[in-house]
């Protein structure tokens, strides 16, 4: 298919200005991100090693590349609200330029309707997570990336970047074997994805297990179970509240449409990357989604919508419709698309009055980035690189008197504490014991348990190996949690695992055997 002209065209402009208006608009950060500011500061400033707790050998966070992306500008000593922020524009600029490419890759000549510029670049669920300190903006780049590494399967740069995806969320792994198998069958093996891939992803693997002693992260823990149930809300959810269903079905009339006047094409491109959002989003709906709307739906909805690349552009030509159609209905798309936003606010996130409230167990960037300790100001000063590296030269003692908290920003605060996080996310104990959650994410259960820990750390003075059996000879009978006496021996594997030598072939060892969930 002949491509359209090199440049951006107007309405794709458009696209741009408008969504870094808003980006900067739902600009916000998650609390969950000072999971990473602790094990990175702790890793640069108070030389404890890249731990949430000191000695604990636990992985908390759920993307190594995005930790080491925080890492390298962290060094720099950079304020960690300032790299987001950047990180955030460029991830969207890049975005955009990738949208702007996929539409010069599928669109006829005539009328420039670019549909999935336009319905990303002002939707609000896409726009919020370039920024939070996750590392979304990066997930929703790779899916773009994907989407014109579908179009261009022997391009070495794509490639590459997508290599490390799986390096990225370990579930990313599944588009990239499909997107490898779809290069080879079209063009011929990608031996740079691949070489990319097992490099840097295997790597990770092999440093997993000499430090931390497992095959995969804390959170795979703690959220593999299945709550499909759940899964399917979240799903419908984010489906309904972007009118994707609707999208969808227009996609699929104007592909039949075309088609049937020899202007469509690309059909099997479009059905890979159906394909490879399909199976991410049963990923999704498997472990029952997420407390907060969209966020890992972000990789498959963007793809979706990519999908539909240049089917309107042949649909407009079919219709006999010109470039003057295109400029009306451009903004018409663009505006629609921006007027959307979900069900747990009271009003359009634009106004900054929205407030946010829980909607079938789902919460709202809004509820964080209105959070006073979430303001940048709250929380930047009280851990700037300065103090900590004052802290350690004071020899102010570090991870000694033990607390329970739930709350990432307040526990970053506190970095001298030894912390129970009490949903488990950082917890090597908490994180496989099986309890029912509440909502996705948060088992509420599990309080009870990390008070015990919590009790049995700060009576001991001290954790390691044997620290369950040496509390429950100590303790007196009724001071005992029955939870750790039924479950001791299954304790003291995740222990060893925990609180490991970084004796690789011990570590091998004990990542070969699985340890499974205990029941409280």
């Amino acid at each position: 298919m002949p491509e359209v002209r090199r440049r951006p065209t107007f309405l794709e402009w458009i696209a741009l200005g408008v969504g870094l208006v808003l980006l900067w608009r739902y600009r916000w950060i998650l609390d969950d991100a000072f999971v990473y500011f602790r094990y990175i500061d702790n890793f640069l400033f108070l030389d404890l090693g890249l731990v949430y707790n000191r000695g604990e050998y636990v992985e908390g966070y759920s993307s190594p590349l995005w930790l080491l992306l925080l890492l390298g500008f962290r060094a720099l000593r950079l304020d960690y609200w300032y790299v987001l922020l950047g990180v955030g524009v460029v991830a969207f600029l890049a975005f955009w330029w990738c949208l702007v490419e996929l539409r010069r890759r599928t669109a006829p000549h005539g009328p420039e309707l670019p549909v999935p510029a336009l319905f990303l670049c002002g939707n609000y669920g896409v726009l919020c997570y370039f920024t939070s300190g996750m590392e979304t903006p990066l997930v929703q780049l790779a899916a773009a990336l994907f989407a014109l590494f579908v179009f261009r399967p022997s391009s070495p740069g794509l490639q590459a970047a997508l290599g490390l995806a799986p390096l990225l969320r370990h579930e990313l792994f599944l588009p990239v074997a499909l997107g490898a198998a779809w290069a080879w069958k079209r063009n011929r093996f990608p031996w740079t994805l691949v070489l990319v891939c097992l490099s840097t992803l295997g790597g990770w693997v092999l440093f997993r297990i000499y430090y931390y002693a497992d095959f995969f992260p804390n959170t795979f823990y703690l959220k593999n179970t299945w709550e499909v149930r759940r899964g399917f809300v979240y799903l419908h959810e984010t489906l309904s509240t972007y009118h994707l269903y609707e999208l969808g079905a227009l996609a699929v009339l104007g592909a039949w449409w075309t088609s049937r006047r020899g202007l469509g094409g690309r059909g099997a491109e479009r059905l890979v990357l159906l394909a490879a959002a399909v199976v991410v989003a049963a990923y999704v709906v498997k472990i029952g989604g997420d407390a907060r709307h969209y966020r890992y739906l972000a990789f498959p909805f963007v793809l979706a919508v990519c999908a539909t690349s240049g089917i309107w552009e042949a649909l407009f030509a079919s219709l006999g419709l010109g470039r003057r159609s295109a400029l009306v209905a451009g903004p018409a798309i663009l505006l629609l698309g921006a007027s959307f936003y979900p069900p747990q606010l009271d009003r359009h996130p634009i106004t900054g009055k929205e407030k946010a409230g829980l909607v079938r167990g789902i919460s709202d960037a809004a509820f964080h980035r209105h959070h006073p300790s979430l303001r940048h100001a709250s929380w930047s000063r009280d851990v700037s690189p300065e103090k900590l590296l004052a802290a350690k030269a004071s020899g102010t003692e570090l991870h000694r008197a033990v607390l329970v908290d739930g709350w990432c920003a307040r526990i970053y605060r506190r970095y001298t504490f030894r912390v129970v996080q009490r949903f488990g996310l950082t917890d090597p104990f908490l994180s496989r014991a099986r309890v029912r959650a509440n909502r996705a994410g948060h088992k509420l259960s599990l309080l009870p348990l990390a008070k015990d820990l919590a009790a049995i750390e700060q009576s001991l003075g001290w954790v390691g190996r044997g620290m369950f059996r040496a509390a429950l000879a100590e303790l007196p009978a009724y001071r005992r949690p029955q939870w750790v006496e039924r479950n001791l021996a299954v304790l003291e594997r995740i222990e060893r695992r925990a609180y490991n030598r970084h004796d690789f072939l011990e570590n091998l060892r004990l990542a070969l055997r699985p340890v499974r969930g205990f029941r409280p």
